[in-house]
């Protein structure tokens, strides 16, 4: 039974993680538009990314240390109002340049969210955090489908991706409010202030491996995400509505597949359902990459979000195991590196396609199997370490 406390901020972080979303799957449909408008490359194009999520990565490495000591909810509600602030200057910038900046802004927003709507979650929930973190995840699948689908038909009706921004302020800054008005709680276990504690985590080499891990799925996950429009677009000609609509199903199999984590990742080893989904989620973009016709290129984006579902709340909730105490500091370090995931890849992607004329995105996309394969690996062999580990305990 949850104490009726707990569930009014439970419902609070849902709606958030599906605010959250928003901000970063409202760009994607309108990218080719925001294109045209400042006459942009790919390159140029996926450097919109990468600003947003170097934002996303300064503040999602210290905002977890920086709660650890001073409380979780004063930077949850501040991410959400600088999110507001940022989607705000987006829509009216008028060079590519400030609307660089301003995304920055959203991402610096985006990292305190995030970081700080798991933390809060593991904090009140330590009895069943990977089931919790998985359930949350849902929620951002809500929010990306609503998004795109919303984007799909603003963008069918004659609508421009300013006014998706300025749904995207208004949402934020309504999330920000409602997140102030509850009784957030201090972590749990606060750890007491130790500035020795940053290099000794960053020093850990489980740590490194697990932020290694978060790196290559954020990267393969939002490469397919932030690419999948304009890939459909480009490669078969669709419509920008076909292709947002698209990109929701890639999301909404995302959902469906959390379901049935939440149902299984307390029953079996963290890692083995990572390992598992890795591989299957490389073949399946492997299927879009060569893929000949929408409808099939379509189906392959479905199963790749249903095949990568779990896989970042798996992780964290793995970390939270491995280091209660010290769970701010290890989610900041690790989900920081999920941010540089984003900030390396999606350029990468790009820049690929800008030098292969004859394969273009299709070029790009392929380091999302690289990515995988290598996550798949990394998962397989923290497995089997913990099954030795395990052994030896009980012998």
């Amino acid at each position: 039974m949850i104490a009726p406390g707990r569930r009014h901020i439970r419902i609070a972080c849902f709606a958030a993680i599906a605010v959250f979303a928003m901000s970063c799957q409202v760009m994607p449909p309108g990218l080719e538009a925001i294109g045209r408008e400042f006459q942009l490359n790919r390159t140029l194009q996926g450097l919109l990314f990468a600003m947003q999520f170097g934002g996303f990565f300064l503040t999602s490495l210290g905002g977890g240390w920086l709660s650890d000591h001073f409380g979780r909810k004063r930077f949850l509600v501040g991410g959400f109002y600088l999110t507001a602030v940022g989607f705000l200057i987006a829509r009216s910038a008028v060079s590519y340049g400030s609307l660089g900046a301003a995304m920055f802004l959203v991402g610096c927003g985006g990292g305190l969210a995030e970081t700080l709507i798991s933390l809060a979650l593991a904090d009140l929930f330590p009895e069943r955090r990977g089931q919790t973190l998985n359930l949350s995840q849902i929620f951002y699948n809500v929010g990306a489908v609503i998004t795109l689908a919303g984007m799909g038909l603003l963008l069918g009706a004659g609508g421009g991706w300013r006014d998706g921004y300025t749904v995207a302020a208004v949402a934020a800054a309504a999330c920000g409010v409602w997140l102030h008005l509850l009784p957030i709680p201090r972590a749990s276990m606060p750890a007491a202030p130790d500035p020795a504690g940053v290099p000794q985590v960053a020093s850990n080499g489980l740590v490194l491996l697990l932020a290694i891990g978060m790196l290559m799925y954020v990267g393969a996950e939002m490469t397919m995400s932030d690419w999948g429009p304009s890939f459909l677009m480009d490669e078969f000609n669709a419509g920008e509505t076909a292709a947002a609509y698209s990109l929701a199903g890639y999301w909404l199999a995302m959902m469906f597949g959390r379901m049935v984590y939440v149902l299984l990742v307390e029953r079996w080893s963290y890692l083995l359902p990572i390992l598992v989904s890795s591989l299957l989620a490389a073949l399946a973009t492997g299927v879009v990459i060569v893929s000949g016709g929408l409808w099939v290129a379509a189906l392959g984006f479905f199963a790749v979000g249903l095949c990568l579902a779990g896989i970042w709340a798996t992780l964290l909730a793995y970390a939270a195991q491995r280091y209660p105490k010290r769970a701010g500091l290890v989610f900041g370090v690790i989900v920081s590196f999920g941010s540089a995931g984003l900030i390396l890849f999606p350029p990468l992607c790009g820049w690929i396609a800008d030098r292969s004329p004859r394969y273009r995105l299709r070029a790009g996309l392929s380091i999302c199997v690289v990515l995988l394969l290598g996550l798949a690996v990394l998962a397989g062999a923290l497995w089997l370490r913990d099954r030795r580990e395990g052994r030896l305990r009980s012998s």
